[in-house]
């Protein structure tokens, strides 16, 4: 009877130890149950359900088309040059081209101020949606991206609880006590924060020397987790293709260099004084002279980027590219503020994609290869890292390149001889989207770490200029959208009698949102006015496949009017009006000339019961439209009309 109660009293104990675990473990799911049914919180996802024209799009990965995602950082994404620029974008231009049967989707998962920490935590999600290859081109957001050794958002030297991390803040409870503590415990100044650039906001250690503990720290993260970034692709039996990474090295100097810890102030001192005269003489051209106080202050200390640099300098000048390069890549390595990685990363890279059999681009190389001297610089690049219009078509052709040479579609490819000229034409790539990059350039680089303010366009046209420049303006502030930025610029330019640019600017559109009707119908109107009537049917055509509305199917009455094609005007008039649910949409005005119109095809097909009607029904809509008075009573009068076009 006693062990009876023991053991009553035992399990007793049990289940009150269980229960209590389970209360906390039940009110945790309760409240994030609660917090997703209340919304409260986000969806830490990298790809979210979007509606477009209130539908929601997702589709699997047919057979007959490609996916193909790019993991990339900020050196990728239309940061810079927003819509047109992406290597994406452009990468999808030539492969279409080159298997014209297949549908390709090549999506850009490029972030800015990440590093390979998000991009593993990525790597785990976006195996689930299908893709046929990943290309992976990272490494210059490592130090200052989030979890980096030099961030503002380290997290400690364990990546284990960074990866903790990326795991817990996919559950609202954990964002919201995230959210709280930083409301009540984190002091932000948000007019500070929105007048600094980000590259200010998430760097919080400005100097990590080579070779430091630091380096050495991100060098092991940057490793570990790119193998594990292949290890989790090819575990999927995904194809990948690695690519190293490329910056400026010949005309971006270092931002921060140091002197080694041991050097004393009267070293330091002796070094300034002939770095000092060595950029002096350099300014003058006594180039030998330049080369013997560059070698005193090696002497005291080699290891000053800025000293490299201007080895490189001198080098370049002296057509010794071998040297300069090998200076200019010294430089690039010893400058402490990590905003470019270092040649160590590439290193890395090149030992992971041999190690896995996994094809390379080397980007780093063709850019040399690419560039005057065999030296990267401003012919590619923007500023210190970000490519130009020309690097990221550059880009664009070497990983359709290593596509065409690594994997096979089990067909041969077509079109390999279209040039670059051609490609650089379809991305349809205009003065307005240079414009908004070289903005964002001239804004990044007028504020830290940069020493001088740079700006890539050189405009002929001042009025031209400060149109652009005002369209930028409200495009930046979020009173034009993109689209609107570039339809105002086509408009400027039919008043100034230059159809060629606004058809650029219109088909710049087109690229962008291929299904909106409105950039085909802006374009039909463009034709129509200048008479080119068969080009006008064209675009006015498309513009209906993605939008049926009735004022469309009135212009294209109207041109098939003009061409004496009556019989076509009037199937369309006919079509027209007998949306009646559409037609309310339209002014009484526009019902007054879509009926107007249809009267006219009626009366080039003699059918002038049916034209009556029509007239009166286009003045019960505008009874002050004069041309349908005037038109109806000549036809009530029964007398001969003639109408020209």
């Amino acid at each position: 009877m006693q062990n009876s109660s023991q053991k009553t009293s035992k399990n007793a104990k049990i289940s009150f130890f269980i229960t209590m675990l389970l209360i906390p473990v039940l009110f945790f799911v309760l409240m994030e149950l609660l917090l997703r049914l209340v919304n409260i919180g986000t969806q830490e996802k990298i790809v979210l359900r979007i509606k477009e024209d209130g539908k929601e799009y997702y589709q699997l990965n047919p057979d007959v088309g490609k996916r193909y995602f790019v993991h990339a950082d900020e050196n990728m994404i239309p940061q810079l040059f927003p819509q047109k620029f992406p290597v994406n974008s452009l990468l999808k231009d030539r492969l279409s081209e080159y298997f014209p049967s297949r549908n390709f989707e090549v999506i850009n998962f490029g972030l800015s101020a990440v590093n390979s920490f998000t991009v593993l935590d990525f790597a785990r999600e976006i195996v689930h949606y299908q893709p046929d290859l990943v290309i992976i081109y990272m490494g210059h957001n490592e130090f200052y991206g989030a979890f980096g050794v030099g961030s503002v958002e380290q997290l400690g030297k364990s990546p284990e609880w960074v990866r903790l991390y990326l795991r817990l803040r996919q559950f609202r409870t954990f964002q919201l006590v995230r959210n709280l503590i930083a409301k009540f415990l984190v002091k932000s100044d948000k007019q500070a924060a929105a007048n600094r650039t980000l590259m200010e906001q998430i760097a919080k250690k400005k100097s990590i020397p080579l070779h430091s503990a630091d380096f050495d720290l991100a060098c092991r993260y940057f490793r570990k987790n790119l193998q594990q970034i292949v290890a989790t692709i090819q575990k999927n039996h995904i194809k990948v293709i690695l690519s190293t990474i490329t910056s400026n090295l010949k005309d971006q100097p270092p931002f921060i260099s140091l002197f080694s810890d041991s050097l004393s102030r009267e070293k330091i001192d002796e070094w300034e004084t002939n770095f000092a005269r060595a950029k002096k003489l350099l300014a003058q051209k006594r180039y030998d002279q330049v080369s013997s106080y560059l070698h005193r202050c090696e002497q005291i200390d080699p290891h000053p980027a800025r000293l490299r640099f201007l080895f490189g300098k001198l080098y370049l000048i002296q057509k010794d590219t071998l040297s300069a390069r090998a200076h200019f890549f010294g430089a690039r390595d010893e400058d402490a503020l990590r905003f470019r990685a270092p040649s160590a990363f590439n290193q890395i890279i090149t030992q992971i994609a041999a190690n896995n059999k996994i094809p390379l681009v080397p980007i780093d190389s063709i850019f040399n290869a690419s560039s005057y001297d065999g030296i990267v610089g401003y012919e590619l690049i923007s500023e210190h890292l970000h490519p130009n219009i020309r690097g990221y078509e550059l880009m664009a052709k070497s990983f359709s390149q290593a596509f065409l040479n690594h994997l096979s579609l089990n067909e041969k490819p077509e079109n390999l001889s279209l040039s670059n000229e051609y490609f650089h034409t379809k991305a349809a790539i205009t003065l307005l989207d240079e414009a908004i990059g070289d903005f964002a350039i001239q804004h990044l680089t007028s504020r830290w770490p940069f020493k001088r303010k740079r700006a890539l366009l050189h405009y002929q046209d001042s009025a031209e200029k400060n149109y652009i420049e005002s369209l930028i303006k409200e495009y930046k502030t979020g009173v034009l959208s993109w689209n609107k930025a570039h339809f105002e610029l086509a408009n400027y330019y039919l008043r100034k009698n230059q159809p060629e640019k606004a058809i650029a600017e219109y088909l710049a559109v087109i690229k962008v949102v291929p299904n909106d009707y409105y950039g085909y119908f802006k374009l039909g109107n463009l034709f129509f006015s200048r008479n080119k009537f068969n080009k006008a049917v064209l675009w006015y055509q498309k513009a209906l496949a993605r939008n049926d509305m009735p004022f469309i199917k009135a212009k294209l009455g109207m041109v098939y009017l003009n061409m004496s094609l009556f019989s076509k005007a009037a199937a369309i008039f006919q079509d027209a009006v007998r949306q009646e649910e559409m037609i309310n949409s339209l002014s009484n005005q526009e019902k007054s000339l879509l009926f107007y119109y249809f009267a006219i095809s009626q009366i080039k097909l003699d059918k002038i019961r049916a034209a009556k009607l029509y007239l009166k029904k286009s003045l019960q809509f505008n009874n002050n439209n004069g041309e349908a008075h005037q038109l109806l009573q000549l036809l009530n009068a029964n007398k001969k009309v003639k109408i020209q076009f």
